[in-house]
Parts: C-alpha cells; sequence; structure tokens
C-alpha cells in the first residue's frame, strides 16, 4: 500500500498488506443502501445468523440471533439475492451476511447492493475476525449489548478490494474448499440438536415422574402442571425462595470496580460466562431483572442511566446458589 496518500494508509494499517494489483476502497463506493418496504409482508422472512449468516427464518432454532416476533411483516425491507444485510447490533458479532435468497428483513436491519463487485466476496470477507474486530472498534455502546455499527460508520470503512475477476476466483475456489467441511459442520449440529433433545426429554421426565418410572401419580390440580408423584405436593415460589434486596448504595465510588452480568451471559443450560469486569461508572444501559435469593457479582435490574443518586436502584448483588430470571425473556 504504499503508493497510496499517507492519509489512507494510517487508516488502513489494520489491513496489513496486500497483494500489488490489490486496492482498497472504502464500503460506501461499492454498495448502496436500500430501502424498499414490503407491502403485504407476504416474502419470506430471512433473518441473520452469528453462526449460518443470511437464512430463512425458518430454518433458525430459537437459539438464533435476530427472531422476529412481529405479528405484521409489512413495511419489512426488501431483500434481493446478493444482497448485504446487517443488524447494527450485532455486527461486532458477526451479525451480518450476503443473501442468498429473496425476502425480507426487520426495518431494524440496514440493506445494500453491491456495485461493480462480487457481493460473495464480501459475505467471506466481513466476516472473517479481521473485520468482525474492526466492525467492534467502530461501534458506538457503553457495553457490549448495547454496541451499534451505524451505516455512515460503516460505509466509511476501508476494504480490501482486489479486481473483479480475482473476487470471482476467490469465492470460487473457498466454496469448492469448505463445501466438505460445512457438511461436517451440519451434520455435527444435527447431532447436537439430537443431544439437546434427548437432555431435555430426560431433565423433563426426572421433574415431571422422579427417579421411579413407576411411582404413583395424583393430580396437581393445577392445569399447567398435570399429573405429579403421589407424594409430591405443589408450592408458589414466593414460600420457598426470598427477594434478594442486596445492593449497591448512594454512596458508591463511581470508580468502583465490578462483575457484571447479563441475562445474555447465561447460557440455554443455565451456565453463566465469566463475568465483566465495569466501573460502576460506565454502567448506564440497563434491563429489567426480578433477583431471588451465583457468584459475588452484581446483577442489573431496569433501564435507567446510572448515576451515584440512582446506584442502589440498578444494581442487586449475587451470591452464590442465588437465581434470576429477565422478565423479559422468561
Amino acid at each position: 500500500m504504499s503508493n497510496l496518500p499517507k492519509s489512507i494508509i494510517l487508516r488502513t494499517k489494520w489491513l496489513g498488506e496486500i497483494p500489488l494489483n490489490w486496492n482498497v476502497k472504502k464500503i460506501k463506493y461499492f454498495t448502496s443502501s436500500k430501502n424498499n418496504k414490503s407491502i403485504n409482508g407476504d416474502e419470506e422472512l430471512l433473518s441473520v445468523s452469528e453462526y449460518k449468516g443470511v437464512v430463512p427464518r425458518s430454518q433458525l432454532t430459537e437459539d438464533d440471533d435476530g427472531l422476529s416476533r412481529a405479528e405484521s411483516l409489512v413495511g419489512y425491507l426488501k431483500v434481493e439475492k446478493g444482497y448485504l444485510v446487517a443488524n447494527i447490533m450485532l455486527m461486532w458479532k458477526k451479525g451480518l451476511g450476503v443473501s442468498r435468497h429473496k425476502g425480507i428483513v426487520s426495518p431494524a436491519y440496514s440493506v445494500f447492493s453491491f456495485l461493480d463487485s462480487n457481493p460473495f466476496y464480501f459475505d467471506y470477507l466481513f466476516r472473517t475476525n479481521l473485520y468482525i474486530t474492526e466492525f467492534r472498534k467502530h461501534s458506538t455502546g457503553i457495553i457490549d449489548s448495547r454496541l451499534r455499527l451505524y451505516d455512515d460508520k460503516f460505509k466509511a470503512l476501508y476494504t480490501h478490494f482486489p479486481p473483479i475477476e480475482e473476487q470471482n476466483l476467490i469465492v470460487k475456489y473457498l466454496d469448492k474448499k469448505l463445501q466438505p467441511i460445512n457438511q461436517i459442520i451440519e451434520n455435527i449440529d444435527k447431532k447436537v440438536e439430537l443431544l439437546k433433545k434427548q437432555r431435555n426429554s430426560l431433565i423433563n421426565e426426572v421433574f415431571s415422574r422422579g427417579l421411579n418410572p413407576n411411582v404413583e401419580m395424583k393430580d396437581s390440580k393445577i392445569e399447567w402442571l398435570g399429573k405429579i408423584p403421589s407424594h409430591w405436593n405443589v408450592s408458589k415460589l414466593k414460600y420457598i425462595a426470598d427477594a434478594n434486596q442486596e445492593n449497591l448504595t448512594n454512596s458508591t465510588d463511581s470508580n468502583f470496580e465490578l462483575d457484571y452480568i447479563e441475562i445474555s451471559d447465561v447460557n440455554e443450560i443455565g451456565l453463566i460466562k465469566t463475568p465483566t469486569k465495569y466501573l460502576v461508572l460506565l454502567l448506564c444501559a440497563l434491563h429489567i431483572f426480578f433477583l431471588l435469593e451465583l457468584k459475588s457479582c452484581y446483577v442489573n435490574t431496569f433501564f435507567l442511566p446510572v448515576t451515584n443518586s440512582v446506584i442502589n436502584d440498578s444494581l442487586y448483588s449475587l451470591k452464590s446458589f442465588d437465581f434470576f430470571i429477565s422478565t423479559s425473556i422468561v
């Protein structure tokens, strides 16, 4: 890139060295924002998955990203094959991809067409760790769950731009080499899904009948619970758990460092990833949580800008064996 102006070299240092016949180009010079909206919402609903890119929503599970629960799809953005779809809230987490399907996506997404370039070259490129790291760097937000990469920031980024003939060859090469690998991954995913079903079936069986498959059953008199073992009782949660109201005080130093957990940090089997360390001063966009009596750390309770005067209302302390619930996800 030594033949480029110094100002561009400084802004593209993260790209590293490139072949002599390649160029670097801002994304805005070979993409065009699209805002064509669905009139009746009858088109196939697409979604962006961190793992699969842009796929029909029907192919996603509840564990995938970006599932729409809207009652009406009127006004959703139209997507053609070869369009780039980006979830601005998750671009730092591979929440973007080039669609191989025609359909519609949430109006919360950004949609782009490509000019004089191979869209699927950029599908591979933009989902590499190098670019995901750069997307995160230019995203705006206090904490991970609030990061946004807005269109103007995205389109101002420079990117590798080889000649179109070479873009085509790269796509052809990767498609051929990755096809057998993707097939293996798909087979493994199917086995994982089967194991998840077996796991859930085992848990459901134990918690509905206990360890004795031949146990005598009785009516729980609670419609959704159905029958339970005759020697079991039922109880309201309020009689067996106490609400934990321990929280930070108004006098908490704004530079106090704490381990912070969001409900997104809890996976589908209830395991919590390592908490992220934050200063109280930096915690400002929060969710709604109720906390019942895992580690000594703090969990957010509702959407509120944090200042010392409201710290005590916004962060609850967690201890070993505490159980917490997100009212918006349960």
